[in-house]
């Protein structure tokens, strides 16, 4: 009877010291310092360890979820199975999205917002017009609008379910990507019915005859340039929408930030620049431009400047401001398309002129301040500015929201023992 009684104590110290409770007392779930939020059913069976309970919780999962602190020890081949193991999970989210008829309802209100946009605002900026229309502006506009829709999309997408669980942030970008790449497709096949449209020939006398209004003067480079673009913008404002999902144990101030974020980039910046830019016109000293050299589109290239300052002149310094709009996805798009265009053509001009706009007014008006062209330092290229703020913004967002849900996990965590002391306490007593 009494080595009877000694092996039960015995199980119930083996069990007590395995982190099971003994005979009569609660059970509470552990939260360990890689889980970022509980998840659901699926989230705590991940944090009590159980592989059988994760697998059905997860909509039976093959194989369980690698620990990031498993992985340095494990090496090349440890990272190599984590990454087929968030690859594969990527792809079943993903998959699960394209064959729900309203994700596919979804890109398709995307295109018809992006293609009625084009229209308008190609109709009121005099760009279309049914007599002569201008295929290459339509083509320009309707790949902007496709990136911008990809950087709304994306952070839906990456908002749209929290990220739990190791690996569990990878796993939901890689998923957006995926679903990147239908809206991608999609907008592909827009852009060729635009350059395969049967535009009516212009008037000669109204266009330079040299580059014809209804050829577009550029080759599939538009199109590849799109694709890219949709893509990146859909992976950033993702990991931008999931940072801010993290961030927060409430859904609808992320919800909230995630927006003003996202509404920033896309329009916010752009009035920004258009509201500072009339404080930016300043009355500057100019001196004699002499040995001057003139682009295609009769920009200033180089020239020398004699004697002193002999004119006022009022010019912009747009440079000033123009930053601030880098990041827009349609001056992203712009910026790297104006490579793809000859700048004799209808918009190549107009696109190299905002590069040059970020290099200040010096090459409209020669020797501001007696200063040669030989002396002025290149711009930094705009494209390269806006990528790497929007790097810089989702590294921060993604950054913070991954600190805040450990931060909350952690203090959970070291609460959970005085929480189970308490109804320990309060068990006996009603016993």
């Amino acid at each position: 009877m009494v080595s009877g009684q000694a092996r039960d104590d015995g199980i119930r110290d083996d069990e007590a010291r395995d982190g099971e409770p003994r005979d009569g007392e609660p059970r509470y779930e552990r939260i360990g310092r890689d889980v970022f939020d509980d998840g659901g059913p699926a989230g705590a069976a991940r944090a009590n360890g159980s592989v059988a309970a994760a697998r059905s919780a997860a909509g039976g999962s093959p194989v369980a979820p690698p620990r990031p602190h498993s992985l340095r020890r494990a090496g090349f081949g440890g990272l190599r199975r984590a990454a087929a193991w968030v690859g594969r999970k990527a792809w079943r989210e993903a998959a699960s999205s394209f064959r729900s008829a309203r994700f596919w309802l979804l890109l398709a209100a995307a295109l018809v917002t992006a293609s009625g946009t084009t229209f308008v605002v190609a109709a009121w900026s005099g760009i279309f017009d049914w007599a002569a229309p201008n295929p290459l502006g339509m083509f320009v506009m309707a790949g902007a609008a496709l990136v911008v829709s990809g950087a709304i999309l994306g952070t839906a997408w990456g908002f749209s379910r929290p990220a739990a669980g190791p690996f569990a942030l990878q796993q939901r970008l890689l998923a957006c990507l995926l679903q990147g790449m239908a809206l991608a497709v999609l907008g592909l096949l827009v852009l060729l019915v635009l350059r395969l449209l049967p535009f009516p020939a212009p008037d000669p006398l109204a266009v330079d005859p040299l580059v014809p209004g209804n050829v577009l003067p550029a080759g599939p480079a538009l199109e590849l340039l799109m694709v890219g673009l949709v893509l990146f913008e859909v992976l950033v404002f993702a990991a931008i929408g999931a940072g801010f999902r993290t961030m927060f144990s409430r859904a609808r101030i992320g919800a909230v930030l995630a927006g003003l974020v996202t509404g920033s980039f896309v329009l916010g910046n752009l009035v920004a620049v258009a509201l500072l830019m009339p404080a930016m016109l300043v009355t500057e000293q100019t001196s004699v431009p002499v040995n001057v050299k003139r682009d295609e589109s009769q920009r200033y290239v180089s020239y020398e400047c004699v004697g002193g300052l002999v004119r006022s002149q009022t010019v912009v310094h747009a440079e000033r401001v123009l930053w601030l709009g880098a990041g827009n996805p349609v001056l992203l798009y712009w910026t790297l398309a104006a490579e793809e265009l000859p700048p004799g053509s209808d918009y190549g001009w107009i696109f190299v002129s905002i590069q040059r706009s970020l290099e200040g007014p010096f090459y409209e008006i020669p020797c501001i301040n007696g200063v040669a062209s030989e002396e002025l330092q290149p711009a930094f290229p705009l494209s390269v500015v806006g990528i790497a703020g929007q790097l810089a913004a989702a590294a921060a967002v993604t950054g913070a929201g991954v600190l805040a849900a450990r931060r909350r996990a952690r203090r959970y965590s070291s609460s959970a023992p005085a929480r189970s002391g308490t109804r320990n306490m309060v068990t006996k007593a009603r016993r």
